[in-house]
């Protein structure tokens, strides 16, 4: 559930005006900022902008584990002579961040450092984990950075009214549904009391870490993401193969795309696939039309977790470009199903200019008409393909 903040807002959590216990704070390894840090009865102090947590000792270290996910989430460790009075009290809460740089997000880092990770941490938590977070609501608290790996920004734009139907926003919504209460981590938050404090009975900074392939959390993650957006089984699925190549408008683009299309024509059905102007729910239900979907290492391919089962990905990496997170990409994309890549080794249909970008990490690409028209025969002898096929290849 989506909480717009106003009176209901200020009613919902000015419900308890002392919190009067100890508190404690631990981290494990994470994903992202680094460490995924657990805390009990901690303060946010609306002043400073930092949690607080009461020590024993004014001099009392913070976990060492956590120090990348304290300097995106500032925490202090004090010894409190008294106890704050809470302006409001949250029972659990998780604080993480998502891409939103240079005022816009990023389809593959929403999924990889932040959707997978916070996802992963609701739903497999320890037995005592979810016995304890089930006898209350859990409260969504995504936040962004000033810049990379930096302290959280107070004042972003990022859920503000003119980005209410943007992607990122609308994917966090899906992410919550009515299970979670989505309440974002800006100025709105503090602003009700300025001089006051929040009081987490529990605290959750950062997001775990997630070891790819893991062909149990991504296909869960997928199937529930797909419940949110209003997709239920059984689903519609393919009659017959088909490829989709997806359309990249400003980098790492496939510049011979319709050649490619018009090549493999006679055998397969093949067009190219615009994610431009699709809401996230669209993106999210188009991919379940092909059987093969193909693109060049990019944001768009990571629709490619959304397709249908034994539904095939293919990612192509520019000439020499060394420096991309293909890896990352592969990972997860073979955590659903069947996947393919196909490496540019021929230096003529590269299209980058090697003095201003040395890894060739932004490269266009003239793909190897002979080369792709094979690779799309490999995609279309395993998974679903296998056995929608009506002929030999």
């Amino acid at each position: 559930m989506f909480i717009a903040f106003g009176p209901y807002l200020l009613y919902l959590f000015l419900q308890c005006p002392t919190f009067a216990a100890k508190t404690s704070l631990e981290c494990t390894r994470g994903h992202y900022p680094g460490a995924f840090c657990h805390g009990r009865n901690v303060y946010l102090n609306h002043t400073s902008k930092t949690f607080v947590v009461d020590a024993e000792n004014d001099d009392e270290e913070l976990p060492r584990e956590g120090d990348t996910t304290f300097r995106v989430f500032p925490v202090e460790t004090r010894r409190l002579d008294a106890i704050p009075s809470c302006d409001r009290v949250v029972e659990e809460a998780y604080f993480y961040t998502f891409y939103y740089y240079y005022g816009h997000s990023n389809y593959y880092h929403l999924h990889y450092d932040t959707l997978l990770p916070v996802y992963f941490a609701l739903k497999h938590g320890t037995p005592e984990e979810r016995s304890d977070s089930g006898q209350h609501r859990i409260t969504l608290m995504p936040s962004v950075e000033t810049s990379r790996l930096n302290v959280m920004d107070w004042n972003t734009d990022a859920f503000s009214e003119k980005h209410q139907n943007k992607y990122f926003v609308l994917i966090h919504q899906s992410l919550a549904g009515n299970e979670f209460d989505l309440v974002p981590a800006d100025s709105r938050f503090i602003e009700i009391n300025p001089s006051g404090f929040t009081c987490f009975r529990k605290i959750h900074f950062g997001a775990p870490r997630i070891r790819y392939p893991d062909e149990d959390t991504v296909p869960n993650f997928v199937e529930f993401i797909r419940n949110r957006v209003g997709l239920t089984r059984p689903y519609v699925s393919p009659t017959s193969p088909k490829v989709g190549i997806i359309k990249r408008s400003n980098r790492r683009r496939i510049l011979n795309e319709e050649e490619l299309i018009a090549t493999i024509q006679p055998f397969v059905e093949a067009e190219l696939v615009n994610f431009d102007g699709r809401t996230f729910a669209e993106q999210v239900s188009m991919m379940l039309e092909y059987t093969v979907l193909v693109g060049v290492n990019g944001a768009g391919l990571m629709n490619g977790i959304y397709l249908g089962e034994g539904a095939v990905t293919i990612q192509l990496v520019p000439f020499n470009a060394t420096q991309l997170n293909v890896r990352e990409f592969g990972n997860i994309l073979k955590s659903r199903g069947p996947y393919l890549e196909w490496w540019n080794k021929h230096e003529e249909l590269n299209r980058g200019n090697l003095e201003r970008d040395p890894y060739n990490s932004q490269a266009d690409t003239e793909v190897h008409v002979d080369e792709f028209t094979q690779l799309i025969r490999d995609a279309l002898k395993i998974g679903i393909n296998r056995k929608l096929r009506k002929e030999e290849l």
